[in-house]
């Protein structure tokens, strides 16, 4: 049997090109990154209030979610006050 001899340069070639065609995609440990900074203030709402909020949200142009549909309602509560 007739034994093929490699050059070193081609090993190294052979072995980078295999590196890159094997991707292992690696799942990140932990919770999922937040997308904001501000802190995190969770609230109990009773249904009526629920249904309150989206009717209110319904009724804007851009349909905003309940979060931000309340950011929003905090703000004008706020400048009301003033």
């Amino acid at each position: 049997m007739r034994e093929l001899a490699l050059s070193p340069g081609l090993i190294l070639c052979y072995h980078l090109i295999m590196a890159e065609s094997i991707r292992v995609n690696t799942k990140k440990r932990g919770r999922p990154v937040t997308t904001g900074k501000g802190t995190l203030v969770g609230v109990r709402l009773q249904p009526d209030d629920l249904s309150a909020i989206d009717d209110w949200r319904r009724k804007q142009g851009d349909l905003p979610g309940r979060p931000e549909a309340i950011r929003q309602l905090v703000e004008i509560g706020l400048k009301a006050k003033k």
